[in-house]
């Protein structure tokens, strides 16, 4: 509320008014130069134009602003409002639905994973940032969050006046589809335009329910009679193995829903230590052959790779086994392969993946020793 109230009285004139006033409310105590509480009220302002609090060219209190600064003398009603722009307007609502559906899939869930389910969404958040814990704490104060990253679904129904499943139904339609939703015009411009556009963001949105499952359900997924759900799951099996090991997302080659659920290739990449690409295809064949390896091979001088990763859920043939040896043991290329029987091995215990991974990188140091 107060810096609602400094905005107010100071707004049009920023850098002598608005700043000085915060620098002088919050920082003018801190233990450090001048040029650094100038910055901190300049950071505070920029906040506050990120939560569209203020006018992008001053510190002129916006619509929401201002409904905000009217609500000053009712705390939980400030809150509630507040919130309830956060979800709409700021990316709150898919990062609520990110928290969700990661809690269902059984995963870690700290501030790295977080920032990487979001990014495997199509939304970016910065290394090292404070965005995602200034957000949820606000949320906090509105009872949408309770312990740590525990949402309340019923507070953030009341809040949202839209329902989390709801969302999930838009989160799945075509970019054409949300509007085919029975609406009054004020639901429509207030709630489902603005979450919509929160959607818009998002990559390969069709995925994005398969992501909040486990590896046990996705594979069973893979037997389903419809070839799109097929392709779905073939794809958040990729998905699932290739976080499981810590890898991002890059973009999809060739989607599952293209080949019927028959294979899916996907781009992933990692900056640990070095930088390196990943190409992986993901087979719901009987066998991989010689040719399917050979395909990924060819391809990895185009894509700039330096690993394949080959998983089938059933098994890899002899040959193919054989020229991925001779492919590793003729240049820097890593070929992994990982069949049902490795799958079966992960389902039980996500852990085992360390496992797999661990054999492969072995036998490809087997193959590329040096004789010096």
């Amino acid at each position: 509320p107060v810096l609602l109230a400094l905005a107010d009285e100071h707004g049009a004139d920023w850098k002598s008014g608005f700043e000085n006033a915060v620098r002088d409310r919050y920082f003018a105590a801190h233990q450090t130069s001048d040029y650094n509480r100038n910055k901190l009220a300049n950071n505070t302002k920029l906040s506050m134009r990120a939560y569209g609090l203020i006018g992008e060219k001053d510190a002129t209190l916006t619509g929401i602003g201002r409904v905000l600064h009217g609500l000053r003398d009712d705390e939980a009603a400030l809150h509630e409002a507040f919130a309830r722009h956060i979800l709409k307007n700021c990316q709150g609502m898919n990062f609520v639905q990110c928290l969700l559906d990661m809690q269902a899939a059984g995963d870690k869930i700290d501030l790295t994973t977080i920032r990487r389910a979001l990014a495997d969404r199509g939304i970016v958040v910065p290394r090292g940032g404070k965005h995602m814990s200034t957000l949820r704490l606000w949320l906090e104060k509105a009872g949408v969050f309770v312990s740590g990253y525990r949402v309340d679904r019923s507070r953030l129904d009341a809040i949202l006046d839209f329902g989390v499943e709801e969302f999930e139904k838009l989160a799945v339609l075509s970019p054409q589809q949300p509007f085919l939703i029975a609406a009054t015009d004020r639901l429509a411009s207030d709630v489902i335009t603005p979450l919509v556009e929160q959607l818009e963001r998002q990559t390969q949105t069709d995925l994005r329910p398969l992501l909040s499952k486990s590896l046990k359900d996705i594979r069973a997924e893979l037997e389903s009679g419809s070839r799109h759900t097929r392709g779905l799951a073939l794809e958040a099996l990729a998905f699932k193995l290739m976080r499981f090991i810590d890898l991002s997302y890059v973009g999809t080659r060739l989607r599952g829903t293209a080949t019927g659920g028959a294979e899916v290739d996907l781009i992933f990449e990692s900056a640990r230590l070095i930088f390196s690409r990943w190409q992986i295809q993901c087979k719901h064949t009987a066998r991989v052959a010689l040719d399917d390896v050979a395909k990924e091979v060819g391809l990895t001088h185009l894509l700039k790779s330096n690993a394949v990763v080959m998983v089938s859920t059933g098994r890899i043939s002899e040959d193919a086994r054989r020229y991925g040896n001779r492919v590793m043991a003729d240049s820097n290329l890593c070929i992994v392969m990982i069949d049902r029987s490795d799958l079966e091995l992960i389902e039980a215990r996500a852990a085992a993946i360390v496992d797999v991974f661990g054999r492969e990188a072995g036998h490809a140091m087997d193959l590329k020793r040096l004789d010096l």
